[in-house]
């Protein structure tokens, strides 16, 4: 049992654990206590953290636990913010019933059965217009849940990222620094087999309006706008994961990787902090709402 799930207590005595019902347990069955929740926002810094996505430098192994690849239909990522949800973004899984997500792996030739995740049901926020992307010109609400068929065994190479309000996650400030990380397009190739990662600066929005000034996509308060003048970047196959920002020791994700009009140059993000109330509605009604039967989705 990973530490994420165990504790010593003395009032009452003795060692409880937690088990899949999600209540922390002794040996004598008792129940006492507060629901366990598995521990967010776990981050082994590299010690070479320069890089980028678009061209950048391999992760290590648990660095970014968190990190889902998306490989098929198409090339995305996720977050795991619990061990049963992923956050992503609207576009990557619109009309995607069964999408193939791995976890807990960093190169994804050497993804096994045991790092597939299954989808049982996937949210996208109601607000979200679904449309053919080539033809689309707002990205408001492209954020999204995703229910997996089982409970994700957490450990050294897969654990959740911290949100925003929890008590890690606080709200990204202008010009901090952040993470972002993906298996999409470098300057050489459309997709890379390595988690990438780099870090960018939270800008204002009125960078991101500038730089696309000759396009006319829309703009609105729930997007984040990060870069910097080095051309450090999220592209196309990194949608859908997190803008990380370290915080009081824990991760904890502040953005979605979401759009961008030419690899390099600023990027847009989902604001989380905004969605934060249909995030935990959202997670809380569709889990009272199981009833445990059988989905044909995760036979």
């Amino acid at each position: 049992m990973y530490k994420f799930y165990r504790f010593t207590s003395f009032n009452p005595p003795g060692t409880f654990r937690c088990p899949s019902n999600g209540l922390w347990a002794n040996k004598d069955g008792g129940q006492e206590l507060p629901r366990c929740v598995p521990v967010c926002g776990i981050f082994k810094p590299s010690q070479t953290p320069r890089g980028r996505i678009f061209g950048g430098q391999i992760a290590e192994p648990g660095q970014f636990p968190w990190q889902i690849a998306f490989v098929s239909p198409s090339r995305g990522c996720g977050a795991l913010i619990s061990d049963r949800w992923i956050l992503t973004a609207a576009h990557v899984v619109q009309d995607k019933e069964s999408p193939e997500m791995y976890g807990g792996v960093i190169n994804l030739r050497h993804k096994k059965q045991e790092n597939l995740l299954k989808a049982k049901k996937i949210i996208v926020h109601p607000s979200w217009i679904t449309q053919e992307n080539e033809d689309r010109v707002s990205y408001n609400h492209d954020i999204a849940l995703i229910l997996l068929c089982s409970k994700v065994k957490l450990g050294p190479l897969i654990s959740p990222i911290c949100l925003p309000g929890s008590d890690h996650g606080m709200s990204p400030t202008l010009y901090q620094r952040a993470y972002i990380a993906g298996w999409g397009a470098t300057e050489k190739k459309e997709r890379t087999v390595n988690l990438l990662f780099t870090t960018v600066s939270l800008s204002k929005i009125e960078k991101c309006q500038e730089l696309n000034k000759e396009e006319k996509y829309i703009f609105t308060s729930n997007m984040l706008c990060a870069g910097d003048a080095n051309g450090h970047d999220s592209c196309k196959g990194d949608d859908g994961g997190p803008l990380m920002v370290f915080q009081d020791g824990r991760m904890y994700t502040a953005g979605i990787t979401s759009w961008g009009v030419n690899c390099g140059k600023f990027g847009v993000y989902t604001k989380v902090e905004n969605y934060m109330d249909w995030i935990k509605e959202t997670m809380e009604r569709v889990e009272m709402e199981e009833d445990g039967s059988p989905d044909p989705e995760c036979a």
